[in-house]
């Protein structure tokens, strides 16, 4: 989801998304009251900690938003992460498809965009080697994910 503020725009992310302990190469915003603009709740390079999640979850916080022209720090950090997303048993497995096929989507928009970088390889191969886990370890995964797969292609 998009939010167009006068200079600004956002996307909104599940605060799932986030893991603790890691460090954003983006910037964190909320939205204190519904129709404010979002404000800056956690800068770029500094840890996500437990105390600044377990916060945003006491307020029953449950999407933080990023700057559109941060977007791409936030899926190459999701992408980063996916192993252990994906591994989070707190995660349904509805979440976790949509997220790798999330995943899957800005990792070929990149290839597309320049399929000579030197990462798409390295990348591509740990995205493959998530989704076989994936796969193989969670019974109803497949489904969960041609479910995502098929709404998103009949959404088009």
């Amino acid at each position: 989801m998009t939010i167009d503020d006068a200079k600004l725009s956002f996307i909104s992310v599940p605060i799932n998304t986030l893991r603790e302990d890691s460090v954003t190469d983006f910037d964190v915003y909320i939205r204190m009251r519904k129709g404010q603009e979002p404000v800056l709740y956690r800068q770029r390079k500094l840890v996500f900690t437990h105390e600044a999640l377990e916060r945003l979850q006491k307020n029953q916080v449950t999407q933080v938003f990023v700057k559109t022209d941060q977007e791409t720090a936030y899926h190459r950090y999701v992408e980063d992460h996916l192993g252990d997303f994906l591994a989070d048993e707190n995660q349904s497995v509805e979440v976790k498809s949509e997220l790798l096929y999330s995943s899957a989507q800005g990792l070929i928009k990149d290839v597309m965009a320049d399929p000579r970088a030197g990462d798409t390889v390295p990348r591509s191969k740990k995205l493959v080697e998530n989704t076989c886990k994936f796969l193989f370890e969670n019974k109803n995964a497949f489904h969960s994910l041609l479910d995502v797969v098929s709404f998103d292609y009949y959404t088009y």
